[in-house]
């Protein structure tokens, strides 16, 4: 595999590096197996956003408008129906902070039928690969900040990108102190004219 984007390390078909692209500052790629994904954090610029991210100003002004307890609003507020035309699109993480791991609680249809995988009821730990813990650390990165955030992941066929799905990071408050909880809307760019299906059996 060739390496590209100034990687600092590459070896195996596995790549791990930190770089800059004009959305903002990539927190690492990462290179795993059959499935390589690249994890970002966007600024938040109305000026340079991509169409993805300007979709998303709507569940970010829906979160913005939610009651508030001290600086977020609280896990009760979190009513996926608010959100009606992203119910597809949205996933619910439940974050244990003590442990640094994390557990899908909702995994909208739009989710699985890019993954062709349900993850609802799995921990990062459960997968454990290289990629999962990359978003795993984003997403911890983005709640601590208590700040919404941005996460952009691109999936790989062999060197071909094929999907782009641009996530939104939006905190809640928990009553547990160990506990936080983010609501993350998606959008998807299909970057390859050949459906999932097709992909993943090539890859096989």
């Amino acid at each position: 595999m060739a390496c590209r984007e100034n990687r600092s390390f590459c070896w195996g078909g596995r790549g791990v590096s930190s770089f800059e692209t004009s959305w903002g500052p990539v927190l690492r790629y990462v290179r795993e197996g059959r499935l390589a994904v690249r994890v970002e954090r966007l600024a938040e610029d109305e000026g340079r956003e991509r169409p993805a991210v300007a979709r998303l100003r709507e569940p970010l002004e829906i979160w913005r408008g939610l009651p508030r307890e001290g600086d977020l609003p609280h896990r009760r507020e979190l009513r996926p129906e608010r959100f009606p035309g992203f119910l597809p699109k949205l996933c619910i993480i439940e974050l244990f902070l003590k442990e640094r791991d994390f557990r899908w609680a909702l995994h909208g249809g739009e989710h699985e039928y890019w993954l062709g995988r349900s993850l609802k009821g799995l921990r990062a730990s459960d997968i454990g690969d290289a990629a999962t813990w990359r978003l795993r650390d984003a997403a911890f990165e983005i709640y601590e900040s208590r700040r919404p955030g941005l996460i952009a992941i691109d999936y790989y066929r062999g060197e071909a990108t094929y999907l782009r799905a641009t996530i939104l990071c939006l905190p809640f408050r928990v009553d547990t102190p160990a506990t936080g909880v983010l609501l993350c809307p998606a959008e998807f760019e299909p970057l390859h004219s050949l459906d999932p299906d097709e992909l993943i059996s090539r890859a096989d």
